[in-house]
């Protein structure tokens, strides 16, 4: 089974970000545009501020060389566009990579690789006390899950994940299905 984490965990692992750090307002940025953006980390990875665009009311997150090849566009939500605002103009990005490393190790600066980003939402689920280890892609999984349990139809879930076919979008529905249908629920002693 995927790992997907319920509302609260999720919640959890956001509030978890310690935004006393240096490192704070990137890794809140970086875990909505996971979550609420349905990326795979590649994607988050490639992310460049030259990227972020609006159109009208909206802003959106070109993707380049998505899964697939093509270019794609995603919608970010409102209430992540401005925490990615807020990080983006608080570091002076004008140009170039969003998520950059912090280290002192001679990579300050630099694009964060697929493999950090992974490594940073293991360590905010530890800090979150999340009971298994996640990665990068729980929060597309979750994403996807929370959609579809907010009332978006499998096809708004499959456009949003950006899913070729509809067959890998249903797999969020019959993950939940499975689990809540278990026989361990009928057994009374």
């Amino acid at each position: 089974l995927l790992t997907v984490l319920t509302k609260t965990e999720a919640k959890d692992l956001v509030d978890a970000v310690d935004m006393s750090r240096r490192t704070g307002k990137r890794d809140r940025a970086l875990v909505l545009m996971l979550l609420h953006c349905v990326l795979r980390r590649s994607e988050a990875a490639a992310m460049s501020v030259e990227d972020i665009r609006q159109s009208g009311p909206y802003h959106l997150l070109n993707i380049k060389k998505a899964k697939g090849g093509a270019n794609q566009v995603v919608k970010i939500p409102p209430h992540v566009y401005d925490v990615l605002d807020g990080f983006v103009r608080s570091m002076g990005y004008v140009h170039g990579p969003v998520w950059r490393s912090f280290s002192t190790n001679g990579t300050s600066g630099k694009r964060l690789s697929g493999s950090s980003i992974y490594k940073i939402v293991s360590r905010l689920g530890v800090a979150a006390g999340l009971p298994s280890r996640i990665g990068a892609h729980t929060l597309r999984h979750t994403g996807c899950t929370l959609a579809i349990e907010g009332g978006a139809s499998i096809q708004q879930v499959q456009h949003h994940a950006r899913h070729k076919n509809v067959e890998t979008t249903m797999r969020y529905i019959h993950q939940r299905d499975r689990l809540s249908n278990r026989a361990a629920g009928y057994i009374d002693v």
